[in-house]
């Protein structure tokens, strides 16, 4: 989603960079070269392709402090609300009208979010949180937030791994047991906080941040290898480990470059890909046998559909 921002004061290289971390969840709802190389295909899917979402929640984060020094959280927060009302109610044939879904499944998937949409429930949820405890001592913050993140990656692993007997390793092996706005959108928007709060993009010299960014995507490498050694993960993986070393290294990065820009949103095109991909895939799925021209073929309808949402937006600001 767009942030508050004046025209004239968007953060090029973050926009671009959410730009480009879209097709990364087109990707991995794609199944993307898993039909073609299941190896290569899961260090992609289930490791490389999931820093996506923390990113997004980290630049929420980021955002997300001025908006609370302002004393404006509440229009931000009736905002989110109206753009989670509005595509759960564009996505309700796919998950109000299933006919084999229970009532309390239904409520679930309300409140949860359904599918890609577990995103904005959980930045809701995590704002909500920051906002809860913005005037918390900042070591007890992130002590919060460190320890809400573990918890979150031991119970994806120990689900994963199926530590437990059924019925305990039937719920850990759920994912909003694990993915959701206490165990993983708040832990990260926290983080982006801290970045806004004490200007660490300035603090952090680039050298530090390269290294941050090179270590973590080696060790994220490693740890979804072994995770495809033993086989576990394959629904998908969100709440990996190193995801909270690389991610906010990414982040740290972006926020380096100072060039402002003004005119055609990259954040908002980002929005309109994010928020349409999963019905294109819905419908070319059936047709198109290659995860590569699912792919493809989905990340071009979607950029055509973000590019009208975005003239669509300039009258109705709730859609992206």
């Amino acid at each position: 989603m767009q942030q508050m921002t004046t025209k004239g004061s968007r953060s090029l290289s973050v926009d671009l960079l959410k730009f480009a971390l879209a097709f990364f969840v087109v990707a991995i709802h794609a199944h993307f070269l898993q039909d073609l190389d299941h190896s290569i295909g899961y260090i992609l899917v289930n490791g490389i392709f999931r820093i996506a979402v923390p990113v997004f929640l980290i630049i929420n984060g980021y955002y997300l402090f001025d908006i609370l020094e302002r004393g404006l959280f509440t229009p931000w927060l009736k905002r989110i609300l109206l753009l989670y009302a509005f595509w759960m109610t564009a996505y309700l044939p796919l998950w109000a009208f299933d006919q084999n879904a229970r009532a309390a499944v239904l409520v679930h998937r309300l409140i949860f979010g359904f599918h890609h949409l577990w995103y904005i429930a959980g930045m809701i949820g995590g704002g909500l949180c920051l906002y809860m405890i913005s005037g918390v001592n900042s070591a007890v913050g992130t002590g919060i937030a460190i320890a809400a993140f573990s918890v979150g990656v031991m119970i994806q692993y120990i689900g994963a791994y199926d530590i437990f007997s059924p019925p305990a390793d039937t719920f850990l092996s759920y994912n909003w047991s694990h993915r959701n706005f206490l165990l993983l959108a708040f832990p990260f928007m926290y983080a982006g906080m801290c970045i806004r709060k004490f200007n660490l993009a300035n603090a952090i010299s680039k050298r530090t941040t390269l290294l941050a960014c090179a270590f973590g995507l080696i060790g994220l490498s490693i740890e979804c290898t072994i995770n495809l050694h033993f086989n576990v993960g394959t629904d998908g993986f969100d709440n990996l480990l190193l995801l909270a070393l690389i991610c906010p290294a990414i982040v740290l990065l972006a926020l380096r470059s100072t060039r402002k820009y003004s005119g055609k949103s990259f954040s908002a095109l980002s929005s309109g890909i994010y928020f349409t991909h999963p019905a294109v895939i819905y419908l070319l799925a059936p047709t198109l046998f290659s995860s590569v021209s699912l792919f493809l073929v989905t990340s071009a309808i979607s950029v055509l559909a973000a590019l009208l949402l975005t003239r669509i937006n300039r009258q109705f600001p709730y859609l992206l």
